[in-house]
């Protein structure tokens, strides 16, 4: 069982084995708190150089709203660069946000940001897409397989800070597809990616492989 598409290709020798379950989020915990939206991004994640985090820093030094970065520090040079590159003093850096910090962090942000190199399955696109906020994310590993670009996000190429600060641009100059792109978010993980629907989908591909061996044995 992998968790997306992506991580097959690390497994490509059990091609006529595997099955993708995707995985799933607490659509209880993580959801709309019917707050305002406010001029914010958001990132949430670990400080590490494959997350990308300063081509985000980068995206939004010329522009009119702050980024709220959600973070565990896991690399303390990383974190110099990324403060040295914050020339505008956009950046607000929480290395200790509760549950409940971090729920009305996803609420109340535009969009939240993942400029990844590489992710397998990040649980924050389902996080902040639970919670009814559209996710911007690169065209890196199995985020988008998640994120429909358009619909409730937008899909741009990794290390390319101008692509990441369009479409925040977007979102700050249009709050009302945030709005629309966040519904549709929410609505995508009600359909498919609570845990009873990753258990469903867990049933499934379980009892399809039993069968195929049954039917090879």
């Amino acid at each position: 069982m992998l968790v997306s598409h992506f991580s097959y290709k690390k497994f490509a020798r059990y091609k006529d084995n595997y099955q993708v379950i995707y995985g799933g989020v607490d659509i209880s915990k993580f959801h709309p708190l019917g707050i305002e939206k406010e001029n914010k991004v958001l990132f949430v994640g670990k400080i590490l150089r494959v997350k990308g985090i300063d081509n985000l820093i980068k995206s939004v030094q010329g522009l009119d709203t702050k980024l709220h970065i959600d973070a565990k520090l896991r690399d303390k040079k990383y974190l110099k660069l990324l403060m040295n590159l914050d020339r505008g003093n956009r950046a607000i850096f929480n290395f200790n946000a509760t549950d409940k910090e971090l729920i009305n962090d996803y609420n109340s942000a535009l969009v939240t940001v993942l400029p990844s190199l590489s992710e397998i399955f990040p649980l924050v696109v389902l996080e902040s897409m639970a919670c009814g906020t559209p996710v911007i994310c690169t065209d890196a590993g199995g985020m988008p397989e998640i994120v429909e670009d358009g619909a409730n996000g937008f899909i741009v190429p990794p290390n390319d800070p101008k692509s990441l600060e369009e479409k925040i641009k977007y979102f700050i100059a249009s709050p009302d597809e945030s709005k629309r792109m966040g519904d549709n978010a929410r609505k995508k993980m009600v359909a498919d990616f609570t845990w009873d629907a990753v258990a469903r989908r867990c049933l499934e591909g379980y009892s399809e492989l039993l069968n195929k061996d049954n039917k090879e044995g």
